[in-house]
């Protein structure tokens, strides 16, 4: 069996632009504050090391705000 032949013209790809700023868009902060992914706790061989050095990051992390 031969498949049919489409008539449609092909769809053209879409630009891959960069997203633009609105005015409603918040600021970046001045700092950010770098930690591990909550996951990698769960990987990790030490969990309980792991886990206080995730909370600690948090800690800071919410003081900073």
């Amino acid at each position: 069996m031969v498949a049919a032949k489409s008539t449609k013209p092909a769809k053209q790809a879409k630009s891959a632009s960069a997203p633009t700023r609105s005015s409603t868009t918040a600021a970046k902060p001045d700092w950010l504050v770098a930690t591990i992914h909550p996951s990698a706790v769960l990987r990790s061989p030490d969990r309980d090391a792991a886990l206080e050095g995730l909370v600690a990051d948090l800690q800071v992390a919410a003081a900073a705000m």
